[in-house]
């Protein structure tokens, strides 16, 4: 790893790592289905301002590169090695560790590792993972890393994202162990260079993208002064960042900083119903957004200015935007949103159990109705399996619908919701003999299993199909090391909101913001549709979706 100084002072000692992560300016996870179809390479016009700069100050970097640019740029790889910069692995693809099993993350890093000493003559000493997606659920891949020998890893960065981190881990150079990555191991082999974060309250990353371009350069010049009383700072950067014809795309409401890096995301949807039209924050990860990396809350602000603006400008009557269990947020307020308690969330906790000792035994023995339940629907032959027939978890969605007299959505915001989460998705189905009469879609991710959307045939209530569902959610995020079930948002007061307590679930108050406050309490379709659920149960769906309930108008760019 090479070292440079980046505190600014003349007389430090400490020296500092930067390294540059040598990608395409379109590898980032989020903008991969929103890319133009002749989306351009731009990698050595963006790279050869950056050796010019490190020349004329006669600096030297790690490039971790990625395989596919070297198979396509060999003499750039070549004349930046020579430069005298460090060649290091950034795998071949740009695909997420979470995506890999353990023999197709082998193959990567042989792919590349052998390309780069193709390339320059030499063996690279180095790794970096894309999207620093090496975690504690992850955590083999570092032994693979090892078996490869190579010397050192700088995937980990110490905060907690949506995609990446690990929080708890040391913020200097350090020996991981294999067990924990948080955990410093004396005797271990493979020295890791986390991403530099400045220890506060919370850690705040420092270290590059994002963080090192918008955090104002006397705060930046602060924080690596701070770190190197005790630890030299370690950097990235990306070629793209500098380049001032890196490209824009149009993707859903993504955030657009300076060169488009995304830090956050709202999806939602439209609702035009008779009483009037709203944008309402739809269901993505935890509960609707905005999703937004930790560190980078003014997000929150600038979105909802955006809806603003969406209400002021476009004919929009109101927007609600939803927030994750707990969270309070006071921009939102500051920009004119009213705070609305708008529904309960609820969860259970199940990190490091067993589900025979701890939870069916445990936990179920205070809710005898859950385990008697289970019990009959496998003994009226209902049985549960993963699919992933759209067509039937639709079918079922709509016969639950007309049960509750509520207008549904449309086919095609489901197949939106799944195309775009598609990596973290999951469906069961409960089955009588070969018919589906239940279905559950669920996502999983950060060691959470959340429930989206239970749907069932009113017809077979009576198998208690659902609660069989529920049990193999829960049998499944404990045999899969997940922390958390989620049983997602439920209306306060609801026959949902009984039905989750009796799983003895955490109770959580979930918000909603609404600009401008008069005209969400005049339209409110939730308070609204009870008027109409009478006769909207009467009324096939197909003509209802349009003129009462809620549909997919469009997806704002």
């Amino acid at each position: 790893m090479t070292y440079v100084n980046l505190s600014g002072r003349k007389n430090i000692k400490m020296m500092n790592a930067l390294s540059i992560d040598l990608e395409h300016w379109h590898s980032n996870e989020f903008i991969k289905n929103y890319l133009p179809a002749d989306t351009e390479d731009q990698i050595i016009d963006s790279v050869s301002p950056l050796l010019s700069l490190l020349d004329k100050y006669d600096t030297c970097a790690t490039f971790f590169v990625l395989g596919t640019v070297a198979e396509s740029h060999p003499g750039l790889v070549r004349e930046i090695h020579e430069m005298g910069h460090e060649i290091a692995s950034h795998m071949y693809s740009h695909r997420m560790i979470h995506e890999l099993d353990e023999n197709e993350f082998a193959d990567e890093i042989k792919k590349s590792i052998n390309l780069l000493e193709s390339i320059t003559g030499e063996k690279p000493l180095g790794f970096r993972a894309p999207n620093f997606s090496i975690d504690n659920s992850s955590r083999w891949a570092l032994k693979i890393i090892k078996e490869k020998r190579l010397s050192y890893d700088s995937s980990i960065f110490p905060v907690k994202t949506m995609l990446y981190g690990v929080p708890n881990a040391p913020s200097h150079p350090y020996k991981p162990s294999m067990d924990d990555l948080s955990m410093e191991d004396p005797a271990g082999e493979l020295i890791e260079f986390p991403i530099s974060v400045l220890r506060s309250i919370r850690n705040i990353p420092v270290g590059g993208g994002f963080y090192l371009r918008t955090l104002p350069f006397w705060f930046l010049k602060y924080a690596i002064g701070k770190i190197n009383k005790k630890n030299p700072a370690m950097i990235y950067i990306h070629p793209w960042e500098t380049y001032k014809k890196t490209p824009r795309i149009r993707a859903p409401l993504f955030s657009r900083f300076p060169h488009g890096e995304i830090v956050g995301i709202s999806p939602a949807f439209s609702v035009k119903t008779l009483l009037g039209k709203a944008i309402v924050s739809m269901p993505f990860f935890e509960y609707g957004g905005p999703c937004v990396r930790k560190g980078f809350e003014g997000f929150i602000y600038a979105i909802s200015k955006y809806y603003k603006d969406k209400v002021e400008d476009d004919g929009i009557d109101y927007v609600e935007l939803r927030i994750s269990p707990g969270e309070k947020n006071e921009d939102l307020m500051k920009n004119g949103f009213s705070r609305q308690l708008k529904a309960y969330g609820f969860h259970i906790n199940v990190k490091d159990m067993d589900f025979e000792k701890d939870i069916w035994r445990g936990l179920y023995t205070k809710k005898s109705r859950v385990r008697n339940s289970v019990r009959k629907a496998k003994k009226k032959g209902v049985r549960v399996k993963e699919d992933d027939d759209m067509g039937a978890y639709y079918r079922l969605y709509l016969k639950t619908m007309s049960k509750l007299g509520t207008p549904p959505h449309p086919r095609e915001l489901f197949d939106n919701i799944n195309k775009h989460i598609a990596p973290y998705s999951r469906f069961t189905f409960a089955y009588l003999s070969k018919k589906p009469i239940a279905a559950m879609m669920s996502l999983c991710y950060n060691k959470r299993d959340l429930m989206v959307g239970l749907v069932s045939d009113p017809a077979y209530y009576d198998l208690h199909a659902n609660d069989l569902l529920y049990n193999e959610q829960i049998e499944y995020a404990t045999k899969n090391g997940f922390e958390v079930v989620d049983f997602g948002r439920t209306r306060p007061n609801s026959t949902y909101e009984r039905y989750k307590r009796k799983w003895g679930a955490i109770q959580t108050e979930m918000y909603s913001y609404v600009y401008p406050k008069t005209a969400a309490e005049r339209i409110n379709p939730y308070k609204n549709y009870l008027r109409f659920s009478g006769l909207t149960k009467r009324i096939p769906w197909i003509f209802t979706k349009t003129r009462i309930g809620p549909h997919l108008a469009e997806r704002f760019p």
